[in-house]
């Protein structure tokens, strides 16, 4: 493969070069630094391993994202490449009649990529319409169902008692069979409260227990919830009536279902057969297809359909033996690729960058106005596909715009649990660690998609706790630092104020930004105090720092914590690398985000105030038997964070030819044997 120069100097790799290459191509998606920097830690071991020709594709419309990082992977000779240039090198399509966009579409959500509208083959009306039809058919009839089987509530309250012992009371009335209840116990002597669910065969499952709270449940049939309480001992507190909330049918409500999703029948049949004569003497797809484009999920729909053709030329163009992505998200990417790669017969694996925690996207949610339900205007949407929503700090949030989400779901690509990260299609997640699976399986992914591989990251810490002294001597003459200094490392919180959290006491980045870095410079006088800025910011615009006497590092952030002696962040995955090598650390959670992804490391000191930030770094950094105790109980517990042998890329290549012959039916030296003959 070669990488040339083109006529505006700027480095280009040859796509036709690809074709040459005798080793099987692992296909990583980009489309954003955050992402990106984890893969390419990934491709440059790949790469250096030499089993699978590594090579990048940059998602359309995204390439200006990523232009420095294009530069950096052609400097190493590794293969990158647009989802445009792929497109103009393949065969040009022969002329079909393509879809009509909307004139307004929808604004795109922050989470799904930009979608250039690149031109693509469309498959003919026979090929998309019928599966449309069939989709939207069969969301009429749950939503008509979920209408007719509608629950409201009676309830038996606590009466006769003017200081009743539990506080209780519903806050919506779900669709689909399910409800919600909230509850406080108000009595002093109170230890725990209780809720059950029972009809007249038995006694549901314990739903909740706690002082305080909130559950969702559903009901097939004519049920009772029983809220009781009981003191230390267990004895049960007496009340003059438990509190019983029975629930009964309703009449069947007569509302029409929303222009979200309309009876299919409604929708395209009686339309068509009663517009004017132009129309019922166009070919049955146009006519179809110009009722479509009026619903106003259409556009999402379209989009998903116009990426699903993108990368089947793509990768027949690459013909890659396994697709890798960084994570699995909602909208027109990697969705449509993983199904595309499905039909060819190659694999699909997610390499994650981070931990798939639901709090990190229900705050985003939460945060998103068009998120929080406030109307009846969702409720057909609820009825139909209840795993759009869910409630959360007394909210009922759905989860992104709703005319993706239905595209998504019409389409196929749509995920079950939309509120967990990863939780679509892709056949294989490469998990990092111990720590790690737990969480994957605590969430519910299936077994036979998870294998515990551990990560290119774990090699380099290994790496760099074998070389530690070495390294480090060489960072502080770098950095102009004494040699014979411990390492204070602090990765820099980024700048979240802007677009709000849960909770903060400084009004401005800059203000938290000189209390952060003035905290920590107060150990330089026995530490190197040494500075990481986040990955998506510009170190130049941070080096006025340094006048508090610390030192910002241009390195990589897995390179230089394996040579720290404590490390200080907030909430960031990295915290995961130096419980890996049983650093301390303090965790300071100055956003009240309050994830809880490291709750019981024994290693990180968490805080959220800045007292407490103040203190517990003056304390780590001086008090030397605190500090030995938090690295003695790290250690113990590190091997659980990650897998430092120096093999994770090994089981990371197995991993790939298995998946290889498992779901392609081919194996790695076939698949070389075959690209040799091209």
């Amino acid at each position: 493969m070669e990488i040339r120069e083109g006529k505006d100097g700027v480095l280009r790799t040859d796509l036709e070069g690809l074709k040459a290459i005798q080793k099987p191509i692992a296909l990583f998606l980009t489309y954003q630094r955050t992402t990106f920097t984890d893969a390419y830690r990934t491709v440059l071991r790949l790469k250096e391993h030499g089993a699978y020709e590594p090579v990048f594709l940059i998602a359309a419309g995204t390439a200006h994202l990523l232009e420095r990082e294009v530069e950096l992977c052609l400097q190493h000779s590794i293969a990158i490449f647009t989802e445009e240039e792929v497109l103009l090198a393949a065969e040009p399509p022969k002329p079909i009649q393509p879809l009509v966009v909307v004139a307004d579409p929808p604004e795109v959500p922050p989470e799904a990529a930009v979608v250039a509208d690149i031109p693509a083959a469309v498959p003919t009306l026979e090929e998309i319409v019928p599966t449309a039809i069939d989709r939207l058919r069969d969301t009429s009839v749950r939503v008509k169902t979920a209408i007719r089987r509608r629950w409201i509530w009676a309830t038996n309250g606590l009466r006769g008692n003017p200081r009743p012992i539990l506080d209780a009371d519903k806050t919506d009335v779900y669709f689909n069979d399910a409800v919600i209840v909230t509850w406080n116990a108000s009595n002093p002597r109170a230890a725990a409260c209780e809720i059950f669910l029972t009809d007249e065969i038995r006694t549901d499952y314990l739903v909740w227990n706690g002082l305080s709270g909130s559950a969702m449940f559903q009901v097939t049939s004519d049920s009772t919830l029983t809220l009781r309480c009981t003191d230390s001992e267990g004895t049960a507190l007496p009340v003059a009536a438990p509190l019983q909330i029975n629930l009964k049918k309703e009449r069947p409500r007569q509302s029409a279902l929303s222009k979200l999703v309309r009876p299919a029948d409604a929708v395209i049949e009686p339309q068509i057969e009663s517009d004017d004569e132009e129309l019922e003497s166009e070919p049955r797809g146009l006519a179809h297809r110009r009722v479509l484009r009026r619903e106003p999920w259409f556009w999402w729909f379209q989009q998903i359909l116009k990426a699903d053709l993108r990368y089947e030329k793509i990768l027949r163009e690459i013909n890659p033996a396994i697709v890798c992505l960084s994570e699995d998200i909602l909208g027109p990417l990697s969705g449509p690729l993983i199904r595309a790669a499905r039909r060819r017969g190659i694999p699909s694996v997610i390499v994650p960058f981070t931990i798939p925690n639901p709090i990190e996207i229900l705050e985003y949610c939460i945060k998103n106005p068009e998120s929080v339900v406030q109307s009846p205007k969702h409720d057909e949407l609820l009825a139909a596909f209840p795993h759009f929503f869910t409630s959360y700090k007394d909210r009922l949030l759905l989860r992104s715009n709703p005319e993706l989400l239905l595209a998504s779901e019409l389409s196929g690509i749509g995920s079950k649990t939309p509120f967990i990260s990863n939780s679509g299609h892709a056949d294989r997640i490469l998990v990092e660690s111990e720590r790690m699976l737990a969480v994957y399986q605590k969430l519910g992914f299936p077994a036979e998609q998870l294998t515990l591989a551990g990560s290119v990251t774990d090699d380099r810490l290994f790496g760099g706790l074998q070389r530690r002294n070495e390294l480090r001597n060489a960072l502080y003459a770098r950095l102009g630092l004494p040699s014979d200094r411990p390492m204070l490392l602090s990765a820099l919180v980024p700048d979240q104020l802007v677009s709000g959290v849960p909770w903060c006491e400084f009004t401005t980045y800059p203000e938290l930004v000189e209390f952060w870095v003035k905290t920590i410079a107060g150990c330089s006088y026995n530490y190197n105090v040494v500075l990481k800025i986040n990955p998506r910011a510009h170190r130049e615009d941070y080096l006025h720092l340094e006048r508090y006497g610390v030192r910002i590092a241009p390195d990589d952030t897995v390179d230089l914590v394996p040579l720290a002696d404590i490390y200080i962040t907030s909430l960031s995955s990295t915290l995961r690398w130096a419980a890996a090598c049983g650093i301390p650390c303090v965790n300071y959670d100055v956003y009240h985000f309050r994830y809880g992804d490291y709750a019981g490391t024994p290693g990180i000191v968490h805080v959220e105030k800045m007292d407490e930030f103040v203190s517990t770094v003056n304390r780590l950094a001086n008090d030397d038997a605190f500090r030995a105790d938090l690295r003695t109980s790290q250690a113990a517990d590190a091997p659980s964070w990650g897998k430092l042998d120096g093999l994770s890329l090994e089981r990371i290549v197995n991993c790939f030819d298995t998946l290889c012959a498992q779901i392609s039916g081919v194996s790695r030296r076939s698949r070389k044997r075959d690209r040799a003959s091209q």
